[in-house]
């Protein structure tokens, strides 16, 4: 939809616009499952108030900004930029200049609010038309949606859809599912990704992998074991293949999740951790919003302060834990840190720790960060919250793990 403020994206503005120069290289990640989104980074609002043209949604865009400020000249005066004359947005626009007002924004997400539901409202309206029973699936979310849309989506669908092609995927979609009462779907997903194949876990085992296959393989069932497990997700869809006739060992993977999914719902499979009254192996650790991102947006004015914008990444690392008490050392993709500090309850830790993160695949952002997680244990899952700064940012938010491997023993 377009939207300046998308979900874990804020803006700092010291300006009413600033200048766009283009996707920085640090963002052009080559995946083609997860295309950069309105790269040229303009607001729905300011995009179709910059069209000549009569199209319903520029009418009705208009007719949101003369009905709220009286015109679009009007609209510039609360939004601190001059909008005088023919095709005044329309120059900004083509100069690269975006608007970022912080009355601008507020005006944009009222207008995304009613955008999205007027498009909910026409798919769904006219599907349950011919089929009042049907079931409407959502959306099929790249990425989480912003709160704004969701809250519009939930009006009208009976499962919030995303997809996910990362190794990662409770770690993600969770930031979905923790903001609705909805069952979400895995819209699409895949087993055969680079992020399984040739992306470190946190920890390996002992002597490592004997191939990129194996590594697939055991992070694959790691990764689904994890999303039968999880209350507010239903199930998935495997995305398509591709023309051309499966290879066996794809289908074999998908069988055995299959199964396993009957099985660990049926407590015929206990998955590592559960029921255990002490853990001795390793960790993953996910802290939701951690790597924090700070961008500068330059004026386009001479010697004006620019404006900031930040975004939110999690941070997936890897712990030994031995008799329910954590080694000091953390790893990571590219990471490496220390506990400091360790507090220890009945199924609680209270850990305060350190990591440096460098460059790797699918982790293209230096930085370094202070952390202290809180977390529970129950039903063999780690939950809980962080706080602390990355790069001198403050960040806080979600902490989810789970004692992926119950070996001690480690690769680096």
């Amino acid at each position: 939809f377009m939207e300046t403020l998308r979900f874990g994206v804020s803006i700092e503005a010291r300006g009413p616009v600033y200048q766009a120069h283009g996707v920085p290289e640090r963002r052009q990640v080559v995946n083609k499952a997860e295309p950069i989104t309105n790269p040229r980074g303009i607001g729905l609002l300011q995009y179709l108030l910059s069209l000549d043209s009569d199209a319903p949604g520029v009418r009705r865009a208009r007719e949101f900004v003369r009905e709220r400020h009286g015109g679009i000249p009007e609209a510039g005066q609360a939004w601190g930029v001059d909008l005088s004359g023919p095709h005044a947005v329309n120059r900004r626009t083509v100069d690269g200049q975006r608007l970022i007002a912080p009355a601008y924004l507020r005006d944009e997400q009222d207008f995304v609010r009613i955008w999205a539901r007027r498009y909910f409202e026409v798919v769904v309206g006219a599907i349950r038309r011919h089929d009042p029973n049907h079931l409407i699936l959502g959306m099929r979310w790249a990425a989480p949606p912003s709160d704004v849309v969701l809250e519009e989506e939930l009006n009208w669908v009976d499962v919030v859809s995303q997809n996910n092609y990362r190794a990662e995927m409770v770690e993600r979609l969770d930031l979905t599912c923790s903001r609705m009462d909805r069952p979400l779907l895995i819209g699409e997903c895949a087993v055969d990704i680079d992020s399984a194949w040739y992306v470190p876990n946190p920890i390996e085992p002992p002597g490592g992998y004997a191939s990129p296959e194996e590594r697939q393989e055991l992070r694959n069932a790691d990764a689904f074991d994890q999303v039968f497990r999880h209350p507010g997700i239903i199930g998935y869809t495997w995305y398509k293949w591709g023309g051309s006739k499966p290879a066996p060992e794809r289908v074999q993977a998908l069988r055995e999740a299959n199964l396993r999914s009957t099985a660990l719902a049926a407590g015929a499979v206990t998955p590592p951790g559960v029921g255990e009254a002490s853990w001795t192996g390793h960790v993953h650790l996910a802290l939701q919003q951690a790597v924090v991102e700070a961008e500068d947006l330059p004026s386009p004015e001479p010697g004006a302060p620019p404006s900031r914008r930040t975004s939110a990444q999690a941070l997936y690392l890897g712990l030994v834990i031995e008799n329910d008490r954590f080694r000091p050392e953390i790893r990571g993709n590219a990471i490496r840190g220390r506990i400091t500090d360790q507090q220890t309850g009945p199924d609680r830790w209270r850990l305060t720790f350190e990591v440096e993160c460098g460059t790797g695949l699918y982790q293209l952002q230096e930085g370094a960060g202070t952390f202290e997680v809180e977390i529970e244990r129950a039903d063999g899952r780690l939950t809980g919250r962080h706080r602390g700064a990355w790069n001198g940012l403050a960040c806080e938010g979600k902490a989810l793990g789970y004692l992926h491997r119950p070996v001690a023993s480690t690769k680096v």
